[in-house]
């Protein structure tokens, strides 16, 4: 009998800014993997002629259309732990299922420890 997420090596490990990664996990660009090393990482589009992404999903469409907000989220590490917060985007961020909701209109949602 197992506890916890089991035997699934990904959650063995604590994470670290060394050993983390963002994946993919569906979209055109799935299985995609990004060095979550950085203390602070936008998540987003880079459309020219502003490069504003850390980390580019420009290539992450869901039926031929963009997933991705230009300025979709922020990963940060703080004291220790990585959290993600939305920067609301028009899709939303999900993290195990559940959507990251703002508080107001153009505002960002509250963080969530990874």
């Amino acid at each position: 009998m197992s506890s916890g997420f089991g035997s699934d090596p990904i959650y063995q490990a604590r994470l670290t800014p060394d050993n983390a990664k963002l994946l993919v996990r569906n979209s055109s660009s799935a299985n995609q993997k990004f060095p979550l090393n950085q203390m602070r990482s936008v998540i987003g589009r880079s459309d020219a002629p502003m490069s504003i992404a850390d980390i580019d999903l420009t290539e992450c469409k869901i039926d031929n259309k963009s997933a991705i907000s230009r300025r979709h989220a922020v990963i940060e590490w703080v004291e220790g732990k990585l959290q993600v917060i939305d920067l609301d985007s028009t899709n939303g961020t999900f993290v195990n299922g559940k959507k990251l909701l703002t508080t107001a209109p153009r505002q960002p949602s509250s963080p969530e420890i990874l």
